[in-house]
């Protein structure tokens, strides 16, 4: 297939493009590097060193045998897009170019109004070209689970039913998202069904979990790795411990730290991509599918990443730290369905605590770059 990636330069971008060259599938990709410029504004960087893409692309090319077609544009620009779309004529588009980060979005009315413009303008934009110029081509959306909401004990896949005067109705589930972020995902939601219904197209809007960890089989070389984030707005709560745990500093959990949350391994959340890209669904569908591991709180992420610091000679604690976030502490009830990826056949490929030892060898590889500052959360959502 012709698969073209928006968001390429991202952390779950980079990955899929590796992982479906190496199927076979011919990749292209856009990107206007904005993940790189947000990071830098939260005074952070990558654990992991990124090359520029023009270093990207050439070791792309070495290991794969062809160059990788890349665009530097921004997505919300139709035009621009539209070029692309005409020239590449992809079967699928992997729609990753969005603002990631449900704090960023909480940091000031300038974070708030770009996570906004990015988010559902980007997504306007891609839908508009390709019902004009490939609407036989896939969208696959990386949606999250957060649309839903954590404070209710039943999170469907999709959509759900109810019965009213012994009838029953099919409807979407609430969009209660639980950031500004959160809320441009569930407005994603909507835009993306709306589209598939009016311009019959084939779309599948992925509600994923936290996506940790850096390991995947075609990360063979240095040059090849994909970035690796620890700040608060960008680095998952597993990356964060981690490199608090390497510089020996207490694991700060906000609140509580009863809140539960899915978690899927990155090299997971590769596998269940391309098995949804291979396995679209009919023309007109609009498909809605949860994508996680399994379930913990933050409390046992901790109590994780403290058991295997101790494996590498590291002790440390952790410490329950005013929540800096709106949220609940405690949805011991959180107990979210995912049918559809066992059903096209995804099987966890690791564990968590496999995923955790390799990060601390990355980490510790890399602990020179590692900046305690950011480690610390400073962005307040009241």
């Amino acid at each position: 297939m012709k698969i073209l990636i928006l968001g390429i330069d991202g952390f779950v971008g980079w990955t899929l493009a590796l992982h479906l060259a190496n199927k076979g599938h011919k990749v292209s990709g856009v990107d206007n590097f904005n993940r790189r410029k947000w990071v830098k504004s939260m005074q952070s960087q990558s654990v992991t060193p990124i090359p520029s893409m023009e270093d990207r692309l050439n070791v792309f090319f070495k290991h794969f045998g062809y160059r990788l077609n890349f665009y530097h544009i921004n997505v919300i620009n139709p035009l621009l897009l539209s070029d692309i779309f005409k020239k590449e004529k992809p079967d699928c588009i992997v729609h990753f170019a969005e603002q990631p980060s449900a704090a960023y979005s909480m940091k000031s009315v300038k974070s708030c109004l770009e996570t906004y413009k990015n988010n559902i303008l980007g997504t306007l934009s891609v839908l508009w070209n390709v019902k004009k110029h490939c609407p036989k081509a896939h969208i696959l959306h990386a949606g999250t689970m957060g649309v839903y909401s954590y404070g209710l004990p039943f999170t469907p896949e999709g959509d759900f039913e109810i019965e009213i005067d012994n009838k029953k109705l099919t409807i979407p589930y609430p969009k209660l998202g639980g950031s500004f972020y959160h809320c441009t995902k569930s407005c994603d939601a909507i835009n993306l069904e709306f589209g598939s219904k009016v311009w019959n197209l084939k779309i599948t809007d992925v509600h994923q979990g936290i996506i940790y960890g850096i390991r995947s089989e075609e990360m063979n070389d240095d040059n090849l790795l994909t970035r690796l984030d620890i700040d608060e707005s960008f680095g998952t709560v597993v990356h964060r411990f981690v490199a608090q745990a390497v510089l020996k500093m207490p694991l700060t959990l906000y609140g509580k730290g009863y809140q539960k949350r899915g978690f899927i391994p990155l090299s997971d959340a590769v596998q269940c991509f391309t098995l949804l890209l291979e396995n679209p669904p009919k023309q007109g569908e609009y498909r809605v599918v949860n994508q996680f591991e399994n379930v913990y709180t933050i409390t046992h992420v901790a109590n994780k990443v403290i058991q295997i610091a101790n494996e590498f000679g590291i002790h440390v604690g952790k410490s329950n730290i005013k929540n800096p976030r709106v949220e609940l502490e405690d949805n011991y009830w959180y107990n979210p369905i995912h049918r559809e990826l066992k059903r096209l056949g995804y099987r966890p490929s690791t564990t968590l605590e496999k995923e955790i030892r390799y990060l601390f060898k990355i980490m510790m590889k890399f602990k020179y770059r590692i900046k305690r500052e950011v480690l610390i959360p400073r962005i307040s959502w009241k």
